[in-house]
């Protein structure tokens, strides 16, 4: 236990929480936020707390993985392994990589894989005294391969003929969610890169929720709990119109704290101090999704006599009518942007999946629209309606 830990019913326990970026080096610069998680990384091993971290990288071999989980032992290879990676990725290989030796490691993942491993450590003596430290990533959900397949098809590259991505390409003078996605890829027998912008993408919007992964419509831990350290977007309006990105950090390890004092004290770190309100303000659609929206999902699956996990919340339809329609529709959009690829590919007809899709996404936008419009005062509805006649 930690003494003067603090909680809060939805980011869980906490020692300090901020909002910052890393202010030495090129740290930012070459993340996909503020630089935080490769910055802790290469902390923690500098300073001898652990011998390697197990974290995800770029494949480059010919199987068809874009990116899989790695063992990196030096800051080069910390460095060289960052960014983030909207990708399926198994963790097996890397952990049995890491049984071979007595050494100590951290781990970054998102909540279900880090929670997976600390389950694993209750199990496993071994795992238990290798890992240290778990830098846990905040996300809004898990995209299947397919998700990427799309992206780049839609740029003119054929699904199999990706060769790398890159995400999230920060773009100078953009709001920070206003980043570029860049492919790499064969057109026609050559080599070509492509970069578009990621919101304007069809399906680039996450509200949509295209090609997501069932276990993502049924975790209730938003703010990845069991993690030492926890890094985010800053979805805040004092840090949109900042294009290098801001991460939100919340701390629960005191080891981990003191690094951060220490990089502070030494201005390698710009931060703010936060409380717990405004980092849940940042991710306020998120924890729609993970608490106020998932009572009802779990309702809709024992209505239909199917099989769900059990959650820390119980099974509600109490959500109102126009919430319930938003579900449902994104529902449809994440199991049918699945079949509908498919046969999109046997068809070699991107256009089709469009076709097939875009009902659904008109679907989502109007209740969207509806949604936004009803929480707004008159004179906001009336300037809402104007914005729109006249864009």
């Amino acid at each position: 236990k930690t003494p003067s830990i603090k909680h809060d019913n939805v980011i869980g326990h906490y020692l300090d929480l901020y909002a910052g970026y890393v202010a030495e080096g090129e740290y930012r610069k070459n993340g996909s936020s503020g630089g935080f998680g490769t910055w802790i990384a290469v902390q923690l091993l500098e300073k001898g707390f652990i011998d390697g971290i197990v974290h995800v990288k770029a494949c480059d071999d010919s199987d068809g993985i874009l990116f899989k989980y790695c063992v990196s032992n030096t800051v080069e290879e910390i460095l060289g392994r960052s960014k983030s990676r909207y990708y399926p990725v198994e963790l097996s290989g890397s952990l049995n990589e890491i049984l071979l030796e007595d050494k100590k490691y951290a781990i970054t993942g998102t909540p279900s894989v880090i929670m997976e491993v600390r389950l694993l450590a209750l199990k496993n003596k071994d795992i238990d005294k290798r890992i240290k430290y778990a830098i846990g990533l905040v996300t809004g959900h898990h995209k299947s391969a397919k998700y990427s397949d799309a992206l780049a098809w839609e740029q003119g590259i054929k699904p199999g003929d990706l060769i790398k991505i890159d995400y999230r390409k920060k773009v100078d003078g953009k709001l920070s969610s206003e980043y570029n996605t860049e492919f790499t890829g064969y057109i026609d027998g050559e080599i070509k890169t492509f970069t578009s912008q990621s919101g304007k993408s069809f399906v680039g919007d996450w509200g949509h929720g295209f090609f997501k992964s069932k276990v993502s419509d049924f975790t209730d831990d938003t703010f990845n709990e069991t993690a030492d350290v926890v890094l985010g977007d800053a979805w805040l309006p004092q840090y949109r119109e900042d294009s290098r990105g801001t991460n939100i950090i919340i701390v629960r390890n005191p080891e981990i704290a003191e690094i951060i004092k220490d990089g502070l004290s030494k201005n390698a770190l710009h931060l703010d101090n936060l409380d717990a309100q405004t980092i849940c303000r940042s991710q306020s659609g998120l924890i729609h999704h993970t608490r106020d929206e998932l009572p009802y999902r779990l309702h809709k699956k024992d209505k239909a006599n199917l099989w769900r996990p059990k959650k820390r919340f119980e099974a509600s339809s109490e959500l109102p009518l126009i919430r319930k329609y938003v579900q449902n529709i994104r529902e449809k959009i994440s199991t049918k942007s699945h079949t509908k690829f498919k046969e999109a590919v046997e068809r070699d007809d991107w256009s089709y999946f469009e076709r097939s899709m875009k009902l659904y996404v008109i679907q989502y936008r109007i209740a969207y629209t509806l949604i936004r419009i009803r929480s707004k005062t008159p004179a906001d509805i009336i300037k809402f309606i104007r914005k729109k006649l006249l864009s």
